[in-house]
C-alpha cells in the first residue's frame, strides 16, 4: 500500500470514528420520547447535581430537547433548552459533512493514482 493511500485509509478511520457519536446521540434521540424521559421511565443519565443544589446548568434538557427535535416538536425543544435546537442542527450538519468527507475519501483512495479522483463511473 502506497503512502497516500494509507494516509487516506487512516483518514477515513478516524472520520467513521467522529462519526459513530453522532449516530448515536441522533438514534438516541429518535428512540427515545420526552415523555419517557420525563416520567422516569427511560433514565439516561445521572440527576444533575448542579440542578439539586439549585445551581443553573446550561446542560440540563438537552436530550428532552433532542428528542423533541426527532419529533419536529421544536417550541417544545426550545422549552427544555435553548441551545438543543442549534445543536441538534449541528449534530445533523457535523454527520453530514463527515459524512460527504468519507465518500470523497473513499473515491480518492480507489483511483489509480491516489489523490487524483477517477473519473465518474457515467462518463
Amino acid at each position: 500500500m502506497s503512502g497516500q493511500r494509507l494516509i487516506l485509509t487512516y483518514l477515513i478511520a478516524v472520520l467513521a470514528l467522529v462519526a459513530v457519536p453522532l449516530v448515536a446521540v441522533l438514534a438516541v434521540s429518535v428512540a427515545v420520547s420526552p415523555e419517557a424521559i420525563e416520567s422516569g421511565t427511560v433514565q439516561l443519565t445521572e440527576p444533575c447535581p448542579l440542578r439539586a443544589a439549585g445551581e443553573p446548568c446550561a446542560t440540563c434538557g438537552l436530550t428532552r430537547s433532542f428528542t423533541a427535535m426527532s419529533r419536529a416538536q421544536l417550541s417544545r425543544a426550545w422549552a427544555y433548552n435553548r441551545l438543543g435546537p442549534p445543536l441538534y442542527l449541528a449534530t445533523w450538519l457535523g454527520l453530514a459533512g463527515v459524512v460527504a468527507l468519507i465518500v470523497r475519501l473513499l473515491r480518492l483512495a480507489r483511483s489509480p493514482t491516489p489523490g487524483v479522483p477517477s473519473p465518474p463511473e457515467d462518463a
